[in-house]
């Protein structure tokens, strides 16, 4: 789980805590219920968690609110309803406009009890309702709604207040009584279905995250109603593509507001939504209920349409426990219908589930391997084929035929089935590989971590001991340098909980690296908290511990090298050479030796390339001197260049290392696509919340900038300032500056100076004055 995803669990558990306690009934709704049927978890990127409610429970929810909720919590009102903190930020599209709390929630869609007669007019006037309030969708066009009816309630919210003309659509939409009723009229999306009550309710226990939580009581028929039927090859997304918030931490969603937006001209953006959503509606055709029959197609191949609702029906007599008549049913329509994957895939679980009982699989293999002869790609059948296998005591074989299964298919029920099943023996399988690689035997180890990380790739052990086995049968130099490059690579990240896993994850294997690598047990520790370590006080401690070691001489290469590392890292370019220099004499032939060479040519090539540049601005001469200076006299670096080319470290230095000037664009360079002004805002918003993220991190990492200014390390700084000028550019787009800390913007001003950008920084002086 990400830190986002732990929070959001939390909130929820607090919120199932307050209905259990008042019996208020709810269930998971959308992907919330997918990913707890499919993944008993969070099963991507997820950055939501929503439920439904009923009207009467939420009403009763609300009146409770007073009194019982929780320090900091509250509840959003409709039409962003749900619960969740009342400080934070995680601003929404649709809350652009308003000014009421935009923390952190639990999204609640509230179920009203509709009649059969009045669903029509309902949805109609639902649709028009989230056309008033959500100020980023369009709701309307699936229901035929004028663009001249949604202007007319539109002008008349703006002359009698909008309040006044949503309060007559709730008056129309909350007209019935549940009792009453037997359908409720649900809202996924933009789309509204009409579903019969016991669908959803009573609902039924599930297993999300090992919280125990409440989903739809025809789960199957529910996903299949909203999903279509294959809803078991679902697609969750990555995290970058589920943020549907711009979230910021350490601050509340009213300083975003009032500090951050004030570029945002909110009658324009009412006017600008008011006109796309007319334009839109205009092309308006009443699809009806052809928009309801789910994001993902249909069993195809059944003929008769009777048929299609005789197996839908089976799978949710199956879902109800009413297993025998759904086993009759699959058995005359395969017999029908017996090259058909859905239906054979279904009769199959009966065969295998008869296998367990009787601990006979006689029936079962025969089913499974004829259905194999059918479709030899599919990943149901070869699960189930792995089962029997393991069934008559074939493990070993049943893992591999479990990794082809989950490889060879993305139907979540079939890898929940094999996480469940699986994660029973994941502690043995790691602790049997940590003793394999005890007793030196490491190709097995290395063998049996990369199986059974294709079996849970989602497993964090089992990711780090793949590492951890591939650095100890790494059989080169050049071998172990790709997998540290690789494993170092995840350690750029800014989030502070994602660096905390990634230490846990790679940090072993990186340690086990610079072991093999020639660096002392306690010493590759240190290279690795160096690698991991930001802040400047500990990475003072780090250089301190390190000098502790330099009484074994045979090892004083890699201690000043480490020295100088955590040097670097402070922005004490000097010191940090400094050092270098010292672990060269006495390298010898080491692995500490190779890397010093690169280093000092890298540092070399970058530095010949931006001297001309400054040159060019007046500040070659003063860049040059302290340049050259880290390297002693002109004798000293001609002796030190020989002895780097000498260990054959020039061939590839080119290509290594980047440029640190490609990042500077000018205002000139600067793409700028033509946006309706609702889609301006949204991403000028999201560019708010990434400039508070910068702020944070150029502010904490202050002493490294002043420290390589004082440095004169002109190429590093660079380097390091590539995203305060990008978003300064983008600042400037919108007549803003960009000021975290003026320290650092006099540095970053003296950089522009350095490479020429005189133009630039002029302007931005004369916004700053």
């Amino acid at each position: 789980m990400t830190e986002k995803q732990e929070h959001l669990l939390k909130l929820f558990q607090e919120l199932d805590h307050i209905c259990q306690e008042n019996e208020l009934r709810y269930v998971l709704a959308e992907e919330s219920t997918l990913a707890a049927v499919g993944r008993a978890g969070f099963a991507g990127g997820e950055t939501e968690i929503k439920v439904y409610m009923p009207r009467a429970d939420w009403n009763r929810l609300g009146e409770i609110a007073g009194k019982e909720l929780p320090k900091d919590r509250i509840l959003y009102p409709e039409p962003m309803a749900g619960y969740g903190e009342d400080f934070g930020c995680a601003l929404e599209k649709q809350q652009i406009l308003g000014s009421g709390p935009a923390g952190e929630r639990i999204h609640i869609r509230i179920l009203d009890p509709v009649s059969e007669e009045a669903f029509e007019k309902y949805r109609r006037d639902l649709g028009l309702y989230l056309d008033l309030t959500d100020s980023q969708e369009v709701h309307g066009t699936s229901w035929g709604i004028s663009p001249s009816r949604y202007y007319r309630y539109y002008l008349s919210g703006r002359l009698t207040g909008k309040r006044h003309v949503l309060g007559k659509l709730e008056k129309r939409m909350q007209a019935f009584r549940e009792e009453d009723c037997s359908k409720f009229a649900v809202h996924v999306g933009e789309r509204f279905l009409f579903m019969e009550k016991e669908i959803l309710f009573p609902g039924r226990t599930c297993d999300f995250q090992g919280v125990q939580v409440m989903i739809p009581g025809k789960a199957s028929e529910y996903l299949t109603q909203v999903y279509g039927d294959e809803w078991t090859d679902f697609q969750f997304p990555a995290e970058e593509d589920a943020q549907r918030s711009a979230t910021v931490e350490g601050i509340s969603y009213q300083e975003l507001r009032e500090d951050y937006l004030p570029g945002i001209r909110k009658g324009r953006l009412q006017r600008a939504i008011m006109h796309s959503k007319l334009r839109i509606l205009s092309g308006t055709k009443d699809s009806g209920q052809e928009e309801s029959e789910g994001f993902f197609r249909n069993v195809t191949g059944i003929e008769q349409e009777k048929d299609l609702e005789r197996f839908r029906h089976a799978i949710a007599d199956y879902a109800g426990g009413k297993k025998p008549s759904a086993k009759e049913t699959a058995l005359s329509l395969h017999e029908k219908y017996p090259d058909h994957l859905q239906i054979t895939r279904f009769l199959g679980r009966f065969y295998m589930e008869e296998a367990r009982e009787t601990q006979d699989g006689t029936e079962a293999e025969r089913f499974i391997e004829e259905a194999l002869r059918k479709f030899p790609e599919d990943g149901y059948f070869l699960k189930y084929r792995g089962e029997l296998l393991w069934m008559r005591g074939r493990c070993a074989d049943a893992l591999v035929v479990f990794a082809q299964a989950r490889e060879k298919t993305s139907n979540m029920i079939v890898h929940k089935e094999l996480d469940l099943f699986l994660a029973l023996y994941e502690q043995q399988a790691g602790d049997t590989c940590q003793a394999l690689l005890a007793n030196r035997e490491k190709e097995a180890a290395r063998n049996l971590a990369e199986l059974w990380f294709r079996l849970l790739p989602r497993s964090e052990r089992m990711k780090s001991l793949v590492y951890l086995t591939r650095v100890s049968t790494a059989r080169t130099v050049k071998e172990m340098e790709l997998l540290t490059d690789e494993m170092t690579a995840f350690v750029q990240v800014r989030e502070n909980g994602r660096r905390k896993k990634n230490r846990e994850l790679y940090g072993p294997a990186l340690t086990k690296a610079w072991e093999r690598l020639g660096y002392p047990g306690e010493l590759a520790k240190l290279r690795t908290e160096i690698l991991y370590t930001e802040e400047p006080g500990e990475l003072e401690w780090i250089a301190e511990k390190v000098k502790d070691y330099q009484i074994h001489k045979n090892k004083l290469a890699q201690v000043y090298k480490l020295a100088g590392d955590a040097r670097k890292k402070q922005g004490q370019t000097e010191q940090a050479f400094e050092n270098y220099r010292k672990a060269m004499e006495y390298a010898g032939k080491s692995y500490a030796r190779k890397e010093l060479s690169s280093l000092i040519l890298q540092d070399l090539y970058m530095g010949s390339h931006k001297a001309a540049e400054y040159a060019a601005s007046g500040k070659g001469e003063e860049f040059l001197d302290v340049w050259l200076s880290r390297y002693g006299t002109v004798e000293d670096l001609k002796k030190l260049v020989r002895s780097c080319v000498a260990d054959g470290s020039i061939s590839h230095i080119g290509d290594r290392t980047p440029l640190t000037g490609e990042n500077w664009q000018t205002m000139e360079d600067m793409k700028n696509p033509k946006t309706d002004y609702a889609t301006w805002c949204w991403e000028y918003v999201q560019f708010c919340a990434e400039k508070i993220r910068l702020e944070k991190y150029y502010t904490t990492h202050k002493d490294v900038i002043v420290n390589l200014y004082k440095n004169k390390d002109f190429p590093r700084l660079e380097s390091f300032l590539a995203p305060y000028h990008q978003a300064t550019l983008r600042s400037l787009k919108t007549q803003e500056i960009f000021v975290p800390d003026e320290e650092i913007f006099e540095i970053y001003l003296y950089i522009l100076g350095c490479k020429g950008m005189e133009t630039l920084k002029k302007e931005i002086e004369n916004y700053w004055n």
